[in-house]
């Protein structure tokens, strides 16, 4: 049974755009900004700071969570604005 969530997916476009989005428009706070790996991932999360135990993670679709079909086919659903509330 679940009892809690704590991380959830954002899928963006540009990850500095959406940290300045999420931070500067939203009152969101920066959780994690590091670059992971050989491949450069950037694990990028935000969370609102009465709210530690929920972190969004702002994430640009590719490898390593996609294939690069994969990928394409979700930018496009990112630009056109198709991927629900967040």
């Amino acid at each position: 049974m679940i009892k809690g969530l704590a991380i959830s997916t954002v899928w963006v476009l540009d990850q500095d755009r959406a940290r300045e989005f999420y931070t500067e428009k939203l009152g969101l706070e920066v959780r994690t900004d590091m670059t992971m790996g050989e491949g450069g991932m950037r694990w990028l999360t935000v969370g609102a700071p009465d709210q530690p135990e929920v972190e969004l993670t702002l994430m640009v679709p590719g490898p390593p969570a996609m294939d690069p079909e994969s990928a394409e086919m979700m930018k496009k659903l990112v630009a056109k604005g198709a991927l629900g509330a967040g």
